[in-house]
C-alpha cells in the first residue's frame, strides 16, 4: 500500500479526534478558533508530507539562434542578408541568442552575451526544438552542413574580399610535359594584383589581374627536374604579399614511347625533331630517304640496330609512327597494309601533309583546303580551347585542314583554322598536320612553346599505355586532421591486395559489384608528402598545413554554404512550442499556517 494513504488515514484520524475533543471541552469559549485552528493545523501537517503540485506551460528551449563562425572584427560581425548589400552588424544588434563557433571571438564578446559552442552535432542533439538558424561569416563545413538538414537557415556571408577563389593543377607530370595552373580570382578594385609562379627559387610565370571582379587565369612552366617538388604561388598588390601558397607536383617517369620516324627528305623540321627526341630520351628509329631504295637510319635510345623493310613485328613494338604524306605514298603495299593493321591493333600515326590532294589512302579522312588569308603574314597559333596562342611562326601558311563529326581539332591558328586534326583508326588514332616548319620556334628562342607541341602530338596521338592501378584522393587539397577518403580501381581482381598509408597498413572496403574498386577512410596526420601503397601501386599525396590556402578554403566553403542554403529552402511557419512542467508549491505556504494554528491553540489554552 502506498504510504501516502496510510498519511491520508492518519491525519483524518487525527483530524476526527481533535475536534471530537474540541467540542467535549468544558470550556467553551473560543470553541469555533479552536476548531478552526485544528483543521487548519492537520491540513497543513499533510501538505507538508506531500506539497501540492501544479503544472506550468512554458515556452520550449531555443527555437532561433543566431551562429556565428570567424569573419569577425572587433566585435562586429561582417556578414549580409540574403537580399542586401555587404555591411557591418554589431553583436549587439542581433536578435536572440547568439552563439558561436569561433572560441576566440567567443571570449573577445561574452560580455556581449555570445555563447560558445564547442561541438556542433552534440549542440543541435541538446537542443531539438531549435528551427531557425541566421548563419554569419564563413559559413559551415560539409559534414556541419549536413546537421542542419531539415531546419530554417539564412546565410549572411562575409564580404567579398581580394584572393583566389578557386584552382587547379596538373600535380602528376612527365617529363617534358607542361604545368598548367588555372584558377579565379577575385578583384575588388585599386592596385591590379600579380600572381607569381615560383618554382626552386626561380620565378617561372606570372599573370596580372587587371579587371575587376571575378577573373580566369592561368600560369604555366615546364618544371626540369624529376621526382617530387613543391613550387609556389604568390600573390602580391603592389609591395604588399597577400598569400604565399605551395602547389606541391611530381614529375614521374612516363612510359617511353617507342617511336619510329620515316622521312621523305632530310629537311630541318625531321632534324629537329629528330634530336629533340632524342635529348627527351625518347626510343626512336629515325630513317631519311637519300634515293629511291637508299637510306640514312639512326637508332636512338633503343636496343634495336637494324631495320630495313616495316614489317609487322617492327610495328607491334612501336607505339608511334612519325612520316610525311610523300614518304607514305612511296612504301610498298604491303608496308601500307601493315600499317594499317598496326593502326587497327592501337599504333599511333603523325602524318605530315603538305599538299591539297592526299597522294596515301590512309589519310583520305582529313579534308583539306587552301586560303590566302595569311598570305605574307607570320602565324599565331594555338592548342584548341587551351588558353593563348603560342609564340609567332614566321612561316606562309595557306594549308588548313576541315574537321569532321569524328574528328577532333587540336592544334589551330588564331581565327579558328585547323592546323593539326586528330581522329580514331581502329584502335589507334591518326593525327594530321599542315605544319610545314615548327623547328622557327627553337630558331626564335621559343623552346618551350616547341616542346609544348610535340609533347603533346606525342601524348596524344601515341599507343595509350597498359590500364593500371588508379585512385583519387577527396578532399582534393587535404589539411592536416582532415578524414581522407581514398577510392582505389585496380586492374583486375583476385587476392587482396596490401593497403598502406603513411606507412601504416590499412583496411579498405571492396565494392560489392566492382571486384576491382577499393574505398580507403584515413587521417591527414603528417604535412608534406606522403606515401600511399595499394597493391603493387606506390604512389603519393600532399599534405597541407592548416595556414595553407586559407583564404581559399574559406571561399568555398561560403559558396557551399550559400549554395546548401539555396538547395534546401524550407518556408513552413515556424511553430511555437512549449512543454508543461510539474511544480510543487514551496513547503512555506504550509509550515507559517500550521505554526500559527498550533501557536493559537497552545496560548489560548494557558493564555485565555
Amino acid at each position: 500500500m502506498d504510504f501516502k494513504y496510510l498519511a491520508i488515514g492518519f491525519c483524518v484520524a487525527l483530524g476526527v479526534f481533535l475536534l471530537i475533543a474540541e467540542t467535549r471541552r468544558k470550556q467553551k469559549a473560543h470553541l469555533i478558533w479552536r476548531l478552526l485552528a485544528s483543521t487548519i493545523a492537520v491540513i497543513c501537517f499533510y501538505c507538508l508530507l506531500y506539497p501540492p503540485s501544479f503544472t506550468d506551460k512554458r515556452k520550449a528551449g531555443a527555437q532561433e539562434i543566431n551562429l556565428l563562425n570567424g569573419d569577425v572584427a572587433d566585435g562586429l560581425v561582417i556578414g549580409s542578408s540574403n537580399h542586401s548589400a555587404p555591411k557591418s552588424v554589431s553583436v549587439n544588434t542581433l536578435k536572440g541568442l547568439t552563439y558561436s563557433l569561433d572560441h576566440q571571438f567567443f571570449m573577445k564578446n561574452r560580455k556581449a552575451g555570445v555563447r560558445f559552442v564547442p561541438d556542433l552535432e552534440y549542440f543541435l542533439k541538446s537542443n531539438s526544438d531549435l528551427q531557425v538558424i541566421h548563419l554569419y561569416g564563413k559559413g559551415l563545413s560539409p559534414d556541419q552542413l549536413q546537421l542542419l538538414k531539415g531546419k530554417q537557415l539564412s546565410f549572411h556571408p562575409g564580404p567579398v574580399r581580394d584572393g583566389l577563389t578557386a584552382i587547379n593543377w596538373n600535380g602528376q607530370l612527365t617529363p617534358s610535359s607542361e604545368l598548367i595552373i588555372q584558377g579565379t580570382y577575385q578583384h575588388t578594385g585599386g592596385t591590379a594584383p600579380k600572381l607569381l609562379l615560383e618554382g626552386l627559387g626561380t620565378k617561372l610565370d606570372s599573370v596580372s589581374v587587371t579587371e575587376k571582379g571575378l577573373q580566369t587565369f592561368t600560369l604555366k612552366a615546364i618544371p626540369q627536374q624529376s621526382g617530387k617538388a613543391v613550387f609556389r604561388i604568390i600573390g602580391m598588390k603592389g609591395k604588399d604579399t597577400l598569400f604565399t601558397n605551395p602547389v606541391p607536383i611530381e614529375i614521374k617517369p612516363s612510359h617511353p614511347v617507342r617511336i619510329l620516324m620515316l622521312a621523305s627528305n632530310p629537311d630541318f623540321e625531321y632534324k629537329f625533331l629528330k634530336n629533340w627526341l632524342f635529348e627527351k630520351k625518347y626510343p626512336l628509329i629515325f630513317r631519311s630517304r637519300i634515293s629511291k631504295d637508299k637510306y640514312s637510319t639512326d637508332f636512338l635510345n633503343t636496343d634495336v640496330n637494324e631495320f630495313q623493310v616495316i614489317t609487322a613485328g617492327l610495328l607491334k613494338k612501336m607505339d608511334l609512327l612519325i612520316l610525311d604524306e610523300e614518304e607514305l605514298a612511296q612504301l610498298s603495299g604491303t608496308e601500307r597494309a601493315h600499317i594499317k593493321q598496326a593502326l587497327d591493333n592501337g599504333l599511333g600515326l603523325f602524318m605530315r601533309v603538305s599538299s591539297v590532294k592526299s597522294s596515301a589512302g590512309i589519310a583520305n579522312g582529313s579534308s583539306r583546303y587552301e586560303s590566302e588569308s595569311l598570305k605574307n603574314k607570320p602565324l599565331h597559333a594555338g592548342f584548341t580551347n587551351h588558353g593563348p596562342v603560342l609564340s609567332a611562326l614566321p612561316v606562309e601558311q595557306l594549308l588548313f585542314l576541315k574537321a569532321g563529326n569524328d574528328d577532333q581539332p587540336l592544334f589551330q591558328e588564331a581565327t579558328g583554322k585547323i592546323l593539326v586534326n586528330s581522329q580514331i583508326y581502329g584502335m589507334g588514332r591518326q593525327t594530321v598536320s599542315v605544319l610545314p616548319a615548327t623547328y622557327q620556334w627553337m630558331l626564335n628562342g621559343a623552346a618551350g612553346d616547341y616542346a609544348r607541341f610535340w609533347s603533346a602530338m606525342v601524348n596524344k596521338t601515341a599507343r595509350p599505355a597498359e590500364a593500371k592501378e588508379k585512385w583519387t584522393i577527396s578532399p582534393g587539397i587535404p589539411e592536416l586532421t582532415d578524414r581522407l577518403h581514398i577510392s582505389i580501381s585496380l586492374p583486375q581482381g583476385g587476392a587482396v591486395p596490401l593497403f598502406k598509408t603513411a606507412g601504416e597498413i590499412s583496411s579498405p572496403l571492396q565494392n560489392r559489384e566492382l571486384a576491382t574498386q577499393w574505398q580507403l577512410n584515413s587521417w591527414a596526420t603528417q604535412p608534406g608528402w606522403n606515401t600511399f601503397q595499394a597493391g603493387d601501386l606506390t604512389d603519393a599525396f600532399y599534405v597541407y598545413q592548416k595556414s595553407d590556402w586559407q583564404q581559399l578554403r574559406e571561399t568555398q566553403q561560403q559558396l557551399a554554404t550559400s549554395q546548401f542554403v539555396k538547395d534546401h529552402p524550407i518556408h513552413d511557419k515556424v511553430v511555437e512550442k512549449s512543454i508543461l512542467l510539474d511544480k510543487k508549491l514551496s513547503l512555506w505556504w504550509f509550515f507559517i499556517p500550521f505554526l500559527l494554528s498550533v501557536s493559537f491553540l497552545w496560548y489560548e489554552t494557558k493564555m485565555l
